[in-house]
């Protein structure tokens, strides 16, 4: 495990920031984090977890890595997935803050992640 301070344009979140969330009470989280940040707390916040993206990648099948491969021709910069922290990714970029990261690049982790039907402990992973 690595702490570490990314810029916005080095990772990928697991799903979009939804616009329509403004609207109802997720506007209330992004406002906090948006203040947290523009005061430059972001330390009293927890870090966004990260992966590597080529762990992320491995466990692809053949047509969503075909797409990955054709988006990083455009992303080069991209070198992370996050598992978590949308909103406070998002708050870090709309106040250009670096985001808090928590950077897991065991190999244990993808298998917990990405094994259906795994058991670790009958599998012994953990």
């Amino acid at each position: 495990m690595k702490l570490l301070e990314i810029n916005d344009d080095e990772v990928v979140t697991m799903d979009d920031y939804p616009i329509h969330d403004f609207l109802d009470g997720d506007s209330v989280i992004i406002k906090l984090y948006f203040r947290i940040f523009e005061k430059d707390c972001a330390d009293i916040i927890a870090r966004v977890v990260i992966l590597p993206k080529d762990l992320v990648a491995s466990a692809f099948d053949e047509k969503i890595k075909e797409k990955f491969v054709e988006f990083e021709k455009n992303h080069l910069q991209v070198k992370y997935f996050a598992l978590d922290g949308n909103h406070r990714s998002t708050a870090a970029s709309l106040t250009k803050s670096k985001i808090p990261a928590m950077l897991f690049e065991s190999e244990v982790l993808r298998k917990l992640l990405w094994v259906p039907n795994s058991n670790p402990v009958r599998d012994g992973i953990y």
